[in-house]
């Protein structure tokens, strides 16, 4: 008993600094919300990853530590990946997928003074790396969040500036993850002092694309009677078309695609383009050919009719940025009984239909 009542008075003379409960409180707060829009870097990149600051304003008030504790506050994320086993998604525009990551914290932890003192919030301010990422595949409907068309989502307490004085914020906090996957919001307990929330926005744009050798001349060989009667097509002259396309993602287009050739002047066939003039030569034309077939124009500048389709793209569709297309040109024969000699000049119309 002597030395209970020597320890009871040893505590009262030094007031037990071994039992004194470290704690650091505040009127939890939240930070304005950081708005991340990534709608024209996802088309340049497939991925984006960016350096933001938490935006906590305020002070806090932190207690005597004691001997052996210390006044810590943590800055915490569930979306880093060392963290969380599987990755989440966010699904906008009823299509498109992002995949979302916070990579670092930079001031993950805080160490404080042991002494009672207030501390401004620009103290625990932290910048964090976050990777947003255009997902293409299959993903299981549990680890997406659907903002229902929207085209942007709100990702509630991203970052959490908690005390992490006496308790074991990790052990909580791993607890916490299920509540955020299948409610995309983090919970909050007492000691949480301050979270940032971010705002991710992808608008989604048609895919479009231009013809970037328009203008280009073909130029075929002059060939004798002799020859153009001889055989069915002569002066085969290769060319290309050329086309550049903006805003695919992962190399995809985001609405239909069609393009495909129209000329003025055809056969009732129209595979031949034949030049009307007077001084031109009679009863042969100029036919191009696709992948080995003979392409269909169109009659009129806007209209499919039944044109051989050169691009052919569904919505999804894999679609590059930059590509060509390989044709052929040559002279073929509709009428022996008319044929002359003459020059040719004709024209056809690249069409590119987004419907």
């Amino acid at each position: 008993m002597k030395s209970l009542h020597l320890f009871l008075a040893l505590c009262f003379t030094l007031g037990c600094p071994l039992l004194v409960q470290a704690s650091c409180n505040n009127t939890f707060s939240e930070a304005p919300q950081i708005i991340i829009d990534v709608s024209d870097k996802l088309y340049l990149n497939n991925s984006v990853t960016e350096t933001y600051q938490t935006l906590y304003n305020g002070s806090i008030y932190c207690d005597y530590a004691g001997l052996f504790k210390q006044n810590k506050i943590v800055n915490i994320s569930g979306l880093e990946s060392k963290y969380l086993d599987r990755n989440i998604y966010l699904k906008l525009n009823n299509k498109n997928i992002l995949e979302i990551k916070v990579l670092d914290i930079s001031k993950r932890e805080i160490i404080l003074n042991k002494e009672a003192n207030t501390y401004n919030a620009n103290q625990l301010n932290t910048e964090f790396i976050i990777k947003i990422s255009a997902y293409d595949g299959w993903v299981n409907p549990s680890n997406i969040y659907d903002a229902h068309g929207n085209n942007q989502a709100l990702i509630n307490n991203l970052i959490i500036a908690t005390d992490d004085s006496d308790i074991k914020v990790f052990t909580r906090f791993l607890k916490d993850l299920w509540v955020f996957i299948t409610t995309f919001r983090w919970p909050i307990h007492n000691g949480d002092l301050f979270s940032q929330s971010v705002v991710i926005k992808f608008n989604n744009k048609e895919t479009t694309c231009k013809f970037t050798n328009a203008g280009t001349t073909v130029t075929l060989p002059e060939i004798n009677r002799t020859t153009l009667l001889s055989d069915n097509k002569t002066g085969i002259t290769p060319f290309s078309l050329d086309f550049n396309c903006s805003f695919t993602l992962n190399n995809k287009t985001s609405n239909p695609i069609k393009a495909y050739l129209s000329s003025a002047h055809l056969t009732n066939d129209k595979k031949i383009m034949i030049d009307p003039s007077h001084q031109a030569a009679k009863g042969v034309g100029i036919g191009l050919s696709y992948l080995n077939n003979a392409v269909v124009f169109s009659s009129q500048q806007g209209q499919q009719e039944k044109a051989t389709l050169l691009v052919n793209k569904k919505e999804g569709d894999k679609l590059e940025n930059n590509f060509s297309l390989n044709l052929q040109a040559y002279y073929q024969v509709y009428n022996k009984n008319k044929l002359s000699a003459g020059q040719l000049n004709t024209t056809a119309i690249v069409n590119l239909d987004y419907f």
